[in-house]
């Protein structure tokens, strides 16, 4: 599977899984899924957000081949279909970011079963968004810039 243009500077790359049938367990996916995994090229910075299920991570691999590069790992939340890949994601990228909540923070440290004293230096925690429509998801302090979201699909750098 390609990466796919949303824009000049956003593209998709994620996987689909046709053969899932549940979601948590719970609720019939007759259709299977997909995992919607973003990559952001920023003027300055670059950033993917978040990762695939686990068993999907071969595809995202091969979709960042020609990807030298990730300043930031954006992490939505800890479920394993978006955060699962993770590990994977900061062995092949050691000089990424993870930026995530608190919480997920502490949730993706029990889900993958990682020390934290293995991760400190990758985690960065975001402010809590003041509306849906503006996300802004702030770096370490010592960054200047943050990736902004001004509409859907339409990212940015603010200063």
């Amino acid at each position: 599977m390609k990466p796919r243009n949303i824009s000049d500077r956003v593209q998709w790359m994620g996987a689909i899984d046709w053969n899932r049938r549940l979601f948590d367990s719970l609720i019939p996916l007759p259709d299977g899924t997909s995992y919607n995994v973003y990559f952001v090229q920023g003027s300055e910075k670059t950033a993917l957000i978040d990762t695939v299920d686990p068993a999907k991570v071969d595809i995202l691999l091969e979709q960042l081949k020609d990807i030298p590069h990730i300043d930031y790992l954006i992490s939505h939340h800890a479920e394993q279909d978006h955060s699962g890949s993770i590990p994977v994601i900061l062995e092949k990228y050691p000089e990424a970011k993870l930026v995530c909540s608190q919480k997920a923070k502490e949730l993706l440290i029990d889900h993958l079963c990682v020390a934290e004293d293995t991760l400190r230096q990758n985690w960065s925690v975001h402010r809590k968004p003041k509306s849906c429509s503006s996300i802004t998801y702030a770096l370490p302090k010592k960054e200047s810039k943050s990736l902004k979201m001004a509409k859907p699909y339409h990212w940015e750098t603010a200063t």
